[in-house]
């Protein structure tokens, strides 16, 4: 090789090398440099909720004189952080540290005021922090009410036991309780130059159930969670049922805290938040989806895959596990992908005698033989459920195949 051909290949080499590095370039700044800077300045809270009384129904200077105590709930310092909390989970913005906010409105001698009224100010603040939007919310509405509603009547009436009759009088007692958290915020979206981009006003509302009849001495309870009875005299109705809704329990839980999001306002809370973030994607940008949206839409293709799966035909798998120690409860390789439900039967087939083909001796397939029946306990995920033996026990063994009992087949086998 003489030194021109030689140059010539360097020369070739660098410029691929130098493609390369641009592309590795271009790939990570899209990869890795995705997340929108976001700088949530502060909320004001206008709502007057009484954290002490738990309910929010109550002004708050009356709500402190009443209870004796100072408020619990920063809700200006908690909606801040947990709207942050929110943002980051998204994977796609990226929260401004409060301590980085509060030193750049000190070092630019900017009030809450300035930033409201004054879009160069708001501009110099975004070029600090480097965030390319800034955000500022005001807490309209933020408490839980709770109706209550009874009805009471006394019944008069006759029992015949063992040939004797006896006349009893009792009262039949019936109670509802209905709790209501509402949230509203109203947001201000502001771009890098200090401009408005939006200003959405979002909101929330949740409510929770909870009714019963009281007859003599037992008590039935229902809500969505379920029912419950109980038995004696003034049982408490409330106390195991959730979300958390009782006053003096949620006064004493800490705002934004893991207990804080099994009450019924941190689910409202999560909501509203979920809103702002629906919002900024809107009126800001990128497009992306949230992770709810990825689930909900992963359920709903397996719910399309299982009815297009039920459309041609029944469902067909095959035993891949039958426990050692209980010999009841086996394994079959069906689950959610296929549209398999709790309480849905399978009938379970063997291999039977070999099907031979007389002219050459291969194997070509074996005649099923049914040997029992499961009954599904657990849909453990996409491809695997668990099975209880209700027929044939003993003799369902792993490999044997299961086949899903329909109407059709179950009425000609009949």
């Amino acid at each position: 090789m003489n030194r021109r051909t030689f140059h010539t290949t360097s020369v070739y080499i660098a410029a691929v090398l130098l493609t390369i590095v641009c592309l590795m370039g271009v790939t990570t700044h899209h990869s890795f440099g995705v997340s929108k800077r976001i700088a949530v300045l502060y909320f004001n809270d206008y709502s007057q909720f009484d954290s002490p009384t738990g309910c929010g129904c109550i002004p708050g200077v009356i709500g402190e004189f009443i209870s004796g105590k100072k408020r619990l709930w920063d809700l200006e310092a908690g909606f801040t952080s947990l709207l942050n909390r929110k943002l980051e989970t998204t994977g796609v913005y990226g929260s401004v540290p409060q301590d980085e906010i509060l030193d750049a409105m000190k070092h630019l001698k900017f009030s809450r005021k300035d930033v409201r009224k004054k879009p160069d100010v708001r501009k110099s603040l975004a070029e600090r922090l480097q965030a390319e939007t800034l955000v500022v919310g005001n807490i309209r509405k933020f408490g839980q009410e709770r109706a209550r509603a009874n009805a009471s009547q006394s019944l008069r009436g006759e029992q015949t036991r063992q040939g004797l009759q006896a006349n009893f009088l009792t009262g039949v007692q019936v109670l509802a309780y209905v709790y209501t958290a509402r949230i509203k915020l109203e947001m201000e979206f502001y771009g890098a130059s200090g401009k408005e981009v939006a200003a959405p006003q979002v909101s929330a509302m949740k409510k929770h159930q909870l009714g019963g009849a009281q007859f003599a001495q037992i008590q039935a309870i229902a809500t969505e969670e379920g029912t419950e009875l109980n038995y004696g005299l003034s049982p408490r109705a409330e106390k195991k049922f959730r979300p958390i809704v009782r006053p003096g329990e949620v006064s004493g839980i800490a705002f934004g805290s893991p207990q804080y999001d099994q009450t019924l306002l941190g689910m409202v809370t999560d909501d509203v938040l979920l809103q702002v973030v629906k919002n900024l994607r809107r009126h800001v940008g990128p497009d992306f989806l949230l992770a709810s949206e990825i689930a909900e839409r992963e359920k709903k293709r397996r719910e399309s895959r299982a009815e297009s799966s039920r459309s041609k035909g029944p469902i067909i798998g095959t035993i891949i596990h039958v426990d050692a120690e209980d010999r009841k409860n086996a394994y079959i390789n069906v689950g959610s992908d296929r549209g398999v439900q709790v309480q849905q039967r399978f009938d379970v087939y063997t291999k039977g005698e070999a099907l031979k083909d007389p002219a050459t001796g291969e194997l070509l397939d074996f005649i099923p033989v049914k040997v029992g029946k499961v009954e599904v306990s657990d849909v453990q995920s996409d491809r695997v459920s668990k099975v209880n033996i209700i027929e044939g026990f003993g003799e369902v063994k792993k490999g044997d195949k299961v086949r899903e009992i329909t109407d059709r087949l179950s009425t000609e086998g009949k």
